[in-house]
């Protein structure tokens, strides 16, 4: 679990370091911040490991689906398949924890949340880039 936390935060402090958050932030902005990261850490924490290498398993059983489906020239299927698993993972209890442990941290975060996480409460933690009809500027197949 410690991993995973700790892969979570590298990426998001390397994205945010991009992104360059603490400019303009002044010091009270800084330690808002630095308190929501603590809290969403110590409630990442409360995630069972079981579930974290379960939802590490399926994305990866996915993804291998989705290149295999992509290789054969059947991108609507591939499409179809994709929108079913993020319409049943964002309804997973971990991701639902997930979703719940970011909160505070989205919303002191300049510009949302990275890498097509939900910006806003009530939004799916993982949002596909095109949608069922493959509108969105994105081919499921070139983001494999």
């Amino acid at each position: 679990m410690k991993f995973v936390i700790t892969g979570v935060l590298m990426l998001l402090g390397g994205i945010a370091h991009a992104a360059n958050p603490y400019a303009g932030m002044g010091p009270a902005d800084q330690q808002r911040m630095m308190m929501a990261v603590q809290k969403m850490k110590a409630c990442m924490e409360g995630i069972p490991q079981q579930e974290m290498d379960e939802l590490k398993r399926r994305g990866e059983a996915m993804h291998a689906d989705l290149k295999r489906l992509c290789a054969a020239g059947r991108r609507r299927q591939a499409l179809s398949k994709a929108m079913r698993y993020v319409r049943e993972i964002n309804a997973l209890p971990a991701l639902v924890k997930m979703q719940k442990c970011t909160a505070e941290f989205r919303k002191v975060m300049p510009g949302g949340m990275p890498g097509g996480m939900g910006s806003a409460m009530g939004q799916p933690v993982f949002r596909p880039p095109v949608d069922e009809k493959g509108q969105g500027g994105a081919d499921i197949c070139s983001n494999l």
